[in-house]
């Protein structure tokens, strides 16, 4: 069996190592962007929910929601990757049992939230695939 002379070179393997640190760097910069995301709407890590309503008027009910339900509400795609990348499931409900596409399908407005809708619609894809 011959060794791919292209692939398996000095060069070839330098250039894979030299990828590395930019991959390192890239996903630290996606860490910190959903840290300031998790922070500025009052998570306190991407599985933990909080509580929206108001807790002193008995009549407005209190839900859950979770931070796959703020990004598909705010059509924020960039940190609804960072979540599905991090296994965070779409499939996971609200205390009124509504999904993140629920969600972004309440809040689309004449296809406004289609880019966050496409990606919940290839997670749930991708999901049953590997399944």
């Amino acid at each position: 069996m011959a060794l791919d002379a292209e692939t398996h070179s000095f060069g070839a393997l330098q250039k894979k190592s030299n990828e590395w640190p930019q991959r390192e760097m890239q996903w630290r910069h996606k860490l910190e962007h959903l840290q300031r995301f998790l922070a500025r709407h009052g998570f306190s890590d991407e599985h933990r929910p909080r509580k929206v309503g108001s807790g002193r008027d008995m009549r407005i009910k209190m839900e859950c929601i979770y931070p796959i339900h703020v990004a598909a509400q705010l059509n924020d795609t960039y940190t609804m990757r960072i979540l599905l990348d991090m296994r965070v499931d779409p499939q996971t409900g609200a205390s009124g049992g509504r999904t993140a596409m629920d969600v972004a399908q309440e809040a689309d407005q004449d296809g406004s939230h289609a880019p966050v809708l496409r990606l919940l619609l290839l997670s749930e894809h991708v999901k049953s695939v590997s399944l």
